[in-house]
């Protein structure tokens, strides 16, 4: 009996960290929602919201552009830290512990471009945490290139990103500047409002 009731508690306190976790990610959809759609009004590409969830990029959020070719994931889909613009910037903001254990494992290739190496990796997140946004290009999936900017709590946490993945034939060096300063706005804005004031 005492187990049961030990079980019974353990599952509540589960699943009151579960709600505290929906509630948290509706609040952040609810703060990122207009940026995201200002996003799409201004540069006509697909603009996601994820976060770092097991080991994995979390799609929470997925607003599309209305251009003919389009490049999304989709809500509730899950794709590799090491190998996509929003994980690799989870990535640089993980504490060291943390990001060790995801480097211990192997890093699988997903294109030519998939950084595999755990040094070669930890040199670039290095220069994420430095400009303060991440890039991926065609390193996930031939064709297309991303970028992604961190959104932090009142803590100073990150807790979420801000990403747009657009195919490669739409970035002049021109474009992606402008995209990528873009999204870093956008990110301090979201941030603002979730409480960070740094």
């Amino acid at each position: 009996e005492r187990a049961d009731e030990g079980q019974k508690y353990h599952l509540g306190l589960e699943l009151t960290n579960l709600g505290f976790k929906v509630i948290h990610r509706m609040d952040l959809r609810r703060e990122a929602l207009p940026h995201m759609k200002q996003l799409i009004q201004e540069w006509d590409e697909t603009c996601d919201l994820c976060v770092f969830d097991r080991g994995m990029v979390l799609y929470i959020e997925v607003l599309r552009g209305n251009r003919a070719l389009t490049v999304a994931a989709a809500v509730g889909q899950r794709l590799p830290v090491h190998a996509t613009a929003s994980g690799k910037l989870f990535l640089a903001y993980l504490p060291v512990d943390q990001l060790d254990i995801i480097l211990s494992e192997s890093l699988n290739s997903y294109t030519d471009n998939t950084i595999t190496s755990p040094d070669d990796l930890r040199e670039q997140l290095k220069k994420i945490r430095d400009q303060g946004y991440a890039v991926d290009y065609e390193e996930y999936e031939p064709g297309v290139w991303a970028v992604a900017a961190p959104i932090f709590n009142r803590s100073g946490n990150v807790i979420a990103a801000i990403g747009g993945p657009s195919p490669m034939s739409r970035m002049t060096p021109e474009r992606v500047s402008k995209i990528v300063q873009a999204f870093i706005e956008a990110a301090k804005a979201i941030s603002h409002r979730m409480g960070y004031s740094q």
